[in-house]
């Protein structure tokens, strides 16, 4: 579906496609049109690294460094 969280982990052709409701007739038009597709298992694999959890403590370390008017990462 093309909204919430899967605008931020989704890139659409090439980590997945996003489709217009949760309907079994859009699923499988989305399924069908997957197997068009060659898919890039670097591309994909290196887009699920970006969540992993070091880049997730990073990234919340800056937010709240930030807020907290810090510039040293906390541990």
């Amino acid at each position: 579906m093309r909204g919430g969280g899967y605008l931020d982990t989704v890139r659409e052709n090439i980590t997945g496609l996003f489709f217009e409701s949760p309907t079994p007739d859009k699923i499988r038009d989305a399924v069908l049109h997957s197997e068009e597709f060659s898919w890039n298992i670097d591309s994909i694999v290196n887009h699920a690294k970006t969540f992993d959890e070091k880049n997730f403590h990073h990234a919340l370390n800056l937010i709240v460094n930030e807020h907290l008017g810090q510039s040293k990462e906390l541990k």
